[in-house]
């Protein structure tokens, strides 16, 4: 790679908001391997997944109660302070 493709590649992930996306991205332009990408950024795309954090188990129990006594699944998440995605997940 010539050192304008290398400049390119470090200033497109460094502005990029989805950073392991990008990595993608550019492997596809450059017909390169994710990991030829990542080694000349200094990366590992491994350690960026997304940080999953764990449901806090009383709201949790608190949306499985609601959702039994027929609380609505959009009063519950506003009650609990948590998406309608989450009160459907948690109370399936």
């Amino acid at each position: 790679m010539m050192p304008d493709d290398i400049a390119y590649i470090q200033a497109s992930y460094r502005d990029a908001k989805d950073k392991r996306r990008q990595v993608g991205i550019l492997a596809d332009m450059y017909q390169a391997k994710r990991q030829d990408i990542e080694e000349l950024l200094g990366i590992n795309v491994t350690s960026l997944k997304p940080d999953r954090r764990k449901a806090d188990p009383e709201k949790v129990r608190a949306v499985i109660e609601l959702r039994q006594q027929g609380v609505r699944i959009v009063d519950i998440a506003k009650k609990i302070g948590v998406s309608c995605t989450s009160v459907v997940a948690w109370s399936s």
